[in-house]
């Protein structure tokens, strides 16, 4: 193990996290940064095969993957590189998932056997979530539009009352229907013309102490 581990001694020196497996999927060496990724020491990953029950994956929409489906296994079965692979990463220390971007690469011998396959792994969990982050804001921003163009339309509001009738056909006050469409809120108050007709000792009082 002492020989393997010297010749990928350089690993160190790589910014990303780098697993090399052998042949039957056990870790022959890994750099700083994987031990950081995966929150194990040195010791803790060398040794592990794929199937050991401390790795678990998840596909891109938050479901299991199956073991078939890991980086390893699925080079190891169809013997070719897997570049670009989005996949997360479940550990017992964090709450969240750890998504990263996985390249894959076997080394072959002469005979055209896997000598061993080339594991780099790149952190993207922050980069994902500013993704979901966009994407909310799109959302929330299409669902504002949308309200803004109901509120163009045309309101059926009634003659006498002023009530406004919303989708499922009842009447409610204008400024709830708007609220509920718009998230616009209302401080009420009296306009000059209305204070006169319905105050108008409280209208007059308020004009002479102006003048």
């Amino acid at each position: 193990m002492q020989k393997i581990e010297k010749n990928y001694v350089f690993l160190e020196n790589v910014r990303a996290s780098v697993v090399v497996h052998g042949p039957d999927t056990k870790v022959i060496a890994c750099n700083k940064a994987a031990q950081n990724l995966f929150g194990l020491t040195k010791e803790q990953m060398l040794g592990k095969e794929a199937i050991d029950p401390f790795w678990k994956f998840y596909n891109e929409d938050k479901s299991d993957m199956k073991q078939p489906d890991y980086p390893v296994n699925y080079v190891l079965a169809h013997k070719k590189e897997l570049k670009d692979f989005i996949a997360g990463i479940h550990r017992p220390d964090r709450e969240y998932i750890t998504w990263v971007l996985i390249d894959a690469v076997p080394e072959f011998s002469s005979t055209g056997k896997v000598t061993c396959i080339i594991v780099t792994c790149m952190d993207i969990t922050k980069l994902r979530q500013l993704e979901a982050e966009r994407e909310n804001l799109i959302k929330d921003l299409q669902h504002a539009l949308g309200e803004v163009k109901t509120l163009r339309g045309i309101l059926p509001i009634c003659s006498f009352c002023k009530n406004i009738r919303n989708d499922r056909g009842y009447y409610e006050r204008v400024e709830n229907y708007i609220h509920k469409v718009s998230g616009a809120d209302f401080s009420h108050t009296v306009c000059p013309d209305c204070m006169k007709k319905n105050y108008p000792e409280l209208s007059t009082s308020m004009t002479k102490k102006k003048e």
